[in-house]
């Protein structure tokens, strides 16, 4: 992997999902030369969703982010002779049910950055594979891109969100049911989530997981991304989306070609929300 690029989409053992503490992630950060990092922990106000706390599980409405911030602090402070960039963010599981919460949380909270992902479609998870049958069964791809833009579109338009996450996420685990016609789902579909999320500086995350699940491209597509570009979208953001410590950056080449060629000459960092600019020939200086 190049060196001097930055991943924003990282799950520390905070998220009941994950392994490795925040320190672990720092050291191996350091080891493969990013010059920044930005933890993401899911905050998901599903009724089943928790966060983990001392090995414990708690509500995620509980006092959990407080610690959280606590130990991206102290990492801060460890690491601040090293060059290593440390940033505080999270990964919000966007319900329309719970926006007064996400907002107030997203008001309450000193956040560098936020991702505003879709991970159910009425109440299933579609970024897991115990449930996406539920959800898939008696659909075609249209029908389940159709839904899923749908609630995008609300997404964006909350204006809570610094950047989109994973934005064709039902490929992930769709490809199984549906085959080669998920990859092409979303034709017709996201020009005008598109056009929004240019006029309002909405970013769009690059997110690299697809690759470790067998997939030829990242989340999203090269060629959502090419008309991303055509849109207008500047803000493009790169995050492995790794749960383990051995994922952190993992095929970041791959992902930067394909931005590029998309035409993108930029990805994003942000500091308490605020994006910067970082051009990718220095990213790999």
């Amino acid at each position: 992997m190049k060196h001097g690029l930055i991943d924003y989409h990282i799950h520390s053992d905070y998220s009941i999902d994950a392994t490795g503490t925040i320190v672990e992630f720092c050291d191996r950060a350091l080891k493969l030369g990013l010059r920044e990092i930005c933890f993401t922990q899911h905050y998901d106000l599903e009724p089943l969703e928790r966060a983990r706390l001392h090995g414990r599980l708690v509500p995620m409405d509980s006092d959990w982010l407080d610690y959280y911030l606590d130990d991206v602090n102290k990492a801060r402070d460890a690491y601040k002779n090293t060059g290593l960039k440390i940033k505080f963010g999270v990964e919000v599981g966007c319900s329309q049910r719970y926006l007064k919460e996400i907002e107030k949380t997203l008001e309450q909270y000193s956040f560098d950055y936020a991702i505003g992902p879709i991970h159910y479609l009425d109440e299933t998870r579609i970024s897991e594979p115990t449930e996406t049958w539920l959800r898939f069964r008696g659909q075609n791809a249209r029908d389940v891109c159709r839904r899923y833009y749908l609630e995008i579109g609300r997404v964006v338009k909350t204006g809570l969100f610094d950047a989109i996450g994973h934005l064709d996420i039902y490929k992930k685990y769709g490809a199984r049911y549906f085959g080669e016609d998920i990859f092409y789902g979303y034709e017709g579909l996201v020009e005008s989530i598109f056009d929004y999320m240019a006029s309002n500086n909405i970013g769009l995350e690059v997110n690299t997981q697809c690759f470790r699940k067998g997939l030829s491209e990242p989340s999203p597509s090269g060629e959502i991304l090419k008309i991303a570009k055509e849109r207008g979208i500047r803000v493009i953001t790169l995050g492995s989306d790794c749960h383990s410590v051995a994922q952190l950056g993992m095929d970041f080449d791959k992902a930067v070609q394909i931005i590029e060629d998309a035409g993108f000459q930029h990805i994003y960092t942000f500091t308490l929300r605020k994006g910067e600019e970082l051009k990718l020939d220095l990213a790999s200086k």
